[in-house]
C-alpha cells in the first residue's frame, strides 16, 4: 500500500468500519463509495487533493463488519451509520463526498449533522430511487419472499482475475479501476475466491421512497452543494428529467459535466480533483 494513505477502524458501537484515510492540509472529507463498491475507489482522487480524506468501507462492504442474518442494509440506517462514524472521528466540521450510493446517501446523513457538514459533493448520484404507492405491495412480497441468509447467497471464483473480469461485465468501467476495487472486495475461501462484502446487499429493498419526500429533503439543504455528472453515467436518459427536478430544488447547487462513465471520479480522476477544487474556492471551504 502506498505511503500516501493508511488503513484504519472506525468504532460505532455496534460495528466496526474500515476506512482509508489520507492526510492532507486542506479540509476535512468523509468519503462514501457506491453500491458494492469499497474505499479503494477513491484512491485516484487521494494524489489530486490535498485533503485530508477518509473514504469509508459502509457496513458490509470492504473490511467493514457485516449486518447478521436477518438484517437488510436500508438505506436510512445506512445513513445513521455514516453519522455514527462522523462523530466517532470528532470533527467539528467536515465535507461530505459521495459517489452513486454514497451521493445518495449525502443529503441523507445531512439531515442529522447539519451543524458539521459545511459542504456536499455528490458525484453522479442524485438521491434514492423512488417509485409510486402503487408498486409497494409487490415490492413488499418480493423483499419478503427473499432470504437473508448470506450463505445462500455467496459467489465462488476460481482466481481473482475471473472475479475483476466479472465485474468489468457487470460495469463499464476501466480494468485498472475494477481491479483497484475487487481486490480490496475479495477474500480467500475454500475453493477460491469470494466477495468479502455482504450479499445481503443484493437483496431487494423492501420498500422506496415517493419523490415528493426526496424533492422535500433536497430543498432543506443550506449548505453549498457541487453535483458532478457523467455524461455517459446513470443520471442520463431516462433519469433526466427527474435529475432536473433534483436540481432545481438544491438552493446552492453548482452543477459540473464532465466526459466520462459512472466512475468518473476514478476514470477521470485529475478532471474530478480540478472541479472540486475550484467549488472549494468559490465557497471560501478550502481550509
Amino acid at each position: 500500500m502506498p505511503n500516501s494513505y493508511e488503513s484504519i477502524t472506525i468504532d460505532i458501537g455496534h460495528l466496526t468500519l474500515h476506512a482509508l484515510e489520507k492526510r492532507g492540509a486542506g479540509p476535512k472529507i468523509l468519503a462514501i463509495h457506491g453500491w458494492l463498491d469499497n474505499a479503494a475507489s477513491f484512491v485516484p482522487l487521494f494524489e489530486h487533493l490535498d485533503a485530508h480524506i477518509i473514504a469509508l468501507d459502509l457496513p458490509g462492504c470492504g473490511y467493514s463488519d457485516h449486518y447478521p442474518d436477518g438484517f437488510r442494509y436500508h438505506f436510512v440506517d445506512t445513513a445513521h451509520c455514516i453519522n455514527l462514524a462522523a462523530k466517532a472521528l470528532g470533527w467539528p466540521n467536515f465535507l461530505l463526498m459521495g459517489h452513486s450510493l454514497g451521493a445518495n446517501l449525502c443529503p441523507w446523513v445531512y439531515t442529522a449533522a447539519q451543524d458539521t457538514i459545511k459542504g456536499i459533493i455528490m458525484i453522479d448520484g442524485a438521491g434514492p430511487v423512488t417509485e409510486s404507492s402503487e408498486a409497494m405491495v409487490a415490492r413488499l412480497g418480493k423483499a419478503q419472499a427473499q432470504s437473508t441468509k448470506s450463505s445462500a447467497l455467496k459467489r465462488i471464483y476460481s482466481t481473482p482475475q475471473a472475479a475483476i473480469e466479472m465485474r468489468l461485465k457487470a460495469t463499464d468501467m476501466r480494468a485498472e479501476d475494477a481491479t483497484l476495487i475487487v481486490e480490496r472486495n475479495l477474500i480467500e475461501t475454500d475453493g477460491g475466491y469470494a466477495w468479502r462484502s455482504d450479499p445481503k446487499w443484493r437483496l431487494p429493498s423492501p420498500n422506496y421512497y415517493h419523490e415528493e419526500q426526496v424533492l422535500s429533503v433536497l430543498e432543506h439543504i443550506s449548505v453549498p452543494v457541487l453535483w458532478i455528472v457523467a455524461n455517459s453515467g446513470v443520471l442520463t436518459g431516462k433519469l433526466q428529467n427527474k435529475v432536473e427536478r433534483r436540481a432545481q430544488q438544491i438552493p446552492k447547487l453548482t452543477q459540473v459535466s464532465l466526459d466520462g462513465n459512472h466512475h468518473i471520479h476514478m476514470e477521470q480522476a485529475a478532471a474530478t480533483a480540478q472541479s472540486i477544487k475550484q467549488w472549494l474556492t468559490q465557497h471560501a471551504l478550502s481550509t
